[in-house]
């Protein structure tokens, strides 16, 4: 999904895909907050966020989850510290 020149939020609804293993939505025009509620993705391995508008801080849940091996949220306006996998 990468690369779409997609406009906007993630949407929090996204949590109801719990069966998902990888999410790339790299190189759009995404803008806001990453949702909390993807802190309930507990299957998601990877993650990328890069190069968006995303600002604020990085939802603690994101890096309680129990199966992520790689987060690419560089390129963005986020701020906060990023813990190890």
């Amino acid at each position: 999904l990468g690369k779409n020149q997609w406009r906007g939020s993630i949407p929090t609804e996204i949590s109801a895909l719990v069966n998902l293993t990888g999410l790339d939505l790299s190189s759009n025009e995404l803008s806001g907050q990453i949702p909390a509620e993807m802190g309930l993705l507990s299957n998601l391995k990877t993650l990328n966020l890069f190069d968006n508008e995303l600002e604020g801080e990085i939802p603690s849940p994101l890096f309680g989850l129990p199966a992520l091996e790689s987060a690419v949220l560089g390129q963005n306006n986020l701020v906060g510290t990023v813990p190890s996998l």
